[in-house]
Formats: structure tokens, C-alpha cells, sequence
């Protein structure tokens, strides 16, 4: 399943247009401003996303956010998202989305393929929205994640190390 998404997410983007695709997921607010949560994998993206949807933001993009640079917006890719176990402990609100029949072993874990269509609002698929703010999610292995503020500068930095970790 990972293989063909990063494949197909490739193929999709990649043809013949020009756009940067970070590992991130994305979110929509009302004014059709977009926020995307960027950090390494099993950091707590998709579960942090999770609970925002559920605070009324519209799912944009989990794991791939293509980003046109020339007007900083991002097109909407709402395919399914992927949560592991301690997902659905968090946020209980969420076992309805728990398909047996979706469900993989991979990294020691079970993980489901969730479709956030079924519960929450979504954003029209390969529509742009404008970014205006790029969250961090800093890693913790083994206990909670967070998010600080950080420079301009770091922010950049992060990005390309993200792009070149890849999902």
C-alpha cells in the first residue's frame, strides 16, 4: 500500500507540472486557508490532523502536499490517511473509521487505511488553497510530540530535510 501511494502520488504530481511534494498533512480553515503539518514519519501528523478535523477543519492531504511555489498554495490530494493503534486511543471519536478489512502489519504495528470522507469535511480534490502557516511536529519517540515556534530560517531548513526523507 505504501509503495503504490508514493508511486501513484509520483506519477499524479510529477507529470509535467512543477510542484514541490512535501511529507505533510494538510488541513483547510473556513476562509479556504490552508495550514500543513510537516515532520518525520510516526511523529503524530495524521493523529494531529485527526483531531483538528474533528475541531471543523476540512481534510486537505495526508503524507504527500504538493506546493506550487509560484503563489504558495497547495493542492488538495485527500486520499486515505493512515492510523496506527495508539491513534484510536487518543482520539476515541474515531473507531467507527476502524475497518478490519483495511488493516495492514508493518514497523511491529497494525495500522488501518482510513477514508476521513466517511466522518469529516473534506476539501475538493485538486483544488489549490494558499498556505499560511507550516507546523513542525517534533518527534518523541516513545512519548508525546510537540510543536514550537520556530525561524524562518529553521522553518526552510525543515522543509528541505523533509522533502528529502520522503513518506
Amino acid at each position: 500500500w505504501f509503495r503504490f501511494r508514493r508511486l501513484f502520488a509520483h506519477l499524479v504530481i510529477n507529470c509535467g507540472h512543477d510542484y514541490y511534494v512535501l511529507h505533510a498533512s494538510g488541513i483547510v480553515a473556513r476562509n479556504s486557508n490552508a495550514a500543513l503539518i510537516v515532520g518525520e514519519s510516526n511523529a503524530g501528523k495524521t493523529t494531529l490532523l485527526a483531531a483538528l478535523l474533528g475541531k471543523g477543519y476540512r481534510f486537505l492531504c495526508d503524507d504527500y502536499a504538493p506546493i506550487r511555489f509560484d503563489d504558495l498554495s497547495v493542492i488538495s490530494m485527500p486520499t486515505g490517511a493512515t492510523l496506527g493503534e495508539r491513534t484510536f486511543q487518543l482520539l476515541p471519536e474515531l473507531a467507527d473509521l476502524k475497518h478490519k478489512a483495511c488493516s495492514f502489519f508493518t514497523e511491529r504495528q497494525w495500522h488501518w487505511t482510513v477514508n476521513f470522507r466517511e466522518k469529516y469535511q473534506v476539501f475538493p480534490a485538486n483544488t489549490s488553497a494558499k498556505i499560511v502557516h507550516i507546523f513542525f511536529v517534533r518527534s518523541n519517540f516513545g512519548q508525546s510530540s510537540s510543536i514550537a515556534p520556530c525561524h524562518p530560517a529553521e522553518a526552510a531548513l525543515r522543509v528541505i530535510e523533509s522533502r528529502l526523507q520522503g513518506p
